[in-house]
């Protein structure tokens, strides 16, 4: 019994931690992309 619960637990641990991974990976990505996309647009406008 116990042991089931100690696999839950660690189960809900991990779920909890590839939800936060994803959150911050996609923030990460979020950011990333924006940064680029300013740099882009300003060398587009600098070579215009």
């Amino acid at each position: 019994m116990r042991m089931s619960k100690v696999v839950g637990s660690g189960y809900t641990t991990t779920i909890r931690k590839i939800k936060v991974g994803h959150f911050t990976h996609l923030r990460v990505s979020e950011v990333i992309t924006k940064k680029w996309f300013s740099l882009h647009s300003l060398s587009v406008i600098s070579s215009a």
